[in-house]
């Protein structure tokens, strides 16, 4: 089961801006590798409204000068909260036969942000995300924000941003860091602490992908670990804890609440960095979907039955997505419209049967029937 809550896929190094529904940035200091996160997102849509869920993982040695920026299609400002990850394990859960995805500081400067032709909407916390909610007139506008703010974007790249500035619908910029100051006030992170959670990381995510079971256990593995790394001797637990659960993916999920004019993906911004990527998308509603640009590929869909219900979602059905090729391949994002499909017929109890003796009747007669 974790292996595939995990989406243990083939990380790819990089050198500037990864993220399947964006673009992570490190501040200029930053001089180690970053590679492809891995990602989780689910969207569900009630046919006026879209809610996106994304949990991200980072694969680099250091998590506390990066952020990313997700464009959101909408015609209002986004609403940003935290989400529930148990979303995920109940999606999987869904699809448990399937085996498809075992290859599986400070907030951003408001100062000054309106003569560079960028809006700042809002500015919030999550957890330890800072959060800042963009407009932009334009893409060189956009760009010298986030230079002015310490995140390197490539300049050759300035014609995706110029996709969602110049896009005749309203785009808004989300804008993330991640702050551990926001759980661990004025507390400087060690190298030795980013160390250390990077080391128990992947000591963890091997032990996970050979024996399922163990994810009940997953605090006892980081605690273990850190207690056999000898780098995590003179860390503070706490600190490098957190983190470790940042590098395995299972930091504090962001739920997106917008409003498009049909539900959407944002895939464009990955091809600022080259190489392969993989996305895993689930698409809640009330019919299967599709994605119509064919960027996404469909995989397979399910009939809910109002299993998630608990999270507030009245859907009937739920889709799997996949994307899992070069970034050149991503020209723009995804847009999603209803897939034809045969309506869910029960496979057992006295539904079924009395429609296989409907037909019977039909092909077969009275004779057949007694036959049968």
């Amino acid at each position: 089961m974790f292996k595939k809550i995990l989406f243990l896929l083939i990380f790819i190094t990089i050198s500037s801006c990864v993220f399947a529904n964006g673009c992570i940035m490190p501040d200029y200091s930053y001089t180690g590798e970053i590679t492809l996160p891995e990602q989780k997102a689910v969207l569900y849509w009630d046919g006026n409204q879209e809610e996106l869920i994304i949990s991200t993982k980072f694969n680099l040695d250091d998590l506390t000068n990066i952020a990313w920026v997700v464009p959101i299609q909408s015609s209002v400002k986004p609403v940003i909260e935290e989400a529930d990850e148990t979303l995920f394990f109940d999606l999987l859960d869904l699809f448990d036969n399937d085996n498809s995805y075992y290859s599986k500081g400070d907030g951003f400067a408001m100062a000054e942000s309106a003569q560079y032709g960028v809006q700042v909407i809002e500015t919030k916390t999550i957890d330890i995300y800072d959060l800042t909610i963009l407009k932009a007139d334009n893409s060189q506008a956009l760009l010298n924000w986030l230079t002015d703010n310490n995140f390197y974007f490539p300049y050759n790249k300035i014609n995706v941003l110029d996709y969602y500035v110049n896009n005749a619908l309203p785009y808004y910029f989300v804008a993330n860091k991640i702050n551990l100051e926001n759980k661990f006030p004025n507390y400087k992170v060690t190298t030795a602490e980013k160390i250390c959670a990077y080391s128990v990381a992947e000591k963890v995510k091997d032990e996970l992908y050979y024996s399922d079971q163990l994810f009940e256990q997953l605090d006892d593995l980081i605690y273990f670990f850190m207690g056999d790394t000898s780098i995590c001797n003179n860390v503070d637990a706490n600190v490098a804890t957190l983190l470790t659960e940042v590098n395995l993916g299972m930091s504090t999920p962001l739920k997106y609440t917008f409003t498009p004019a049909t539900p959407t993906y944002p895939m464009h911004m990955t091809s600022i960095n080259e190489g392969k990527t993989n996305v895993s998308l689930f698409v809640i509603g009330d019919t299967p979907f599709k994605d119509k640009t064919s960027l996404l590929t469909y995989e397979d869909y399910i009939f809910s039955a109002g299993s998630l219900q608990s999270y507030g979602y009245e859907e009937k059905y739920v889709t799997k997505l996949y994307f899992d090729d070069n970034t050149t391949a991503l020209t723009g994002d995804s847009f999603f419209v209803e897939k034809e499909f045969k309506p869910y017929v029960p496979q057992n109890g006295s539904g079924w049967w009395l429609i296989k003796l409907f037909f019977k009747f039909i092909f077969t007669g009275p004779f057949g029937m007694w036959l049968w």
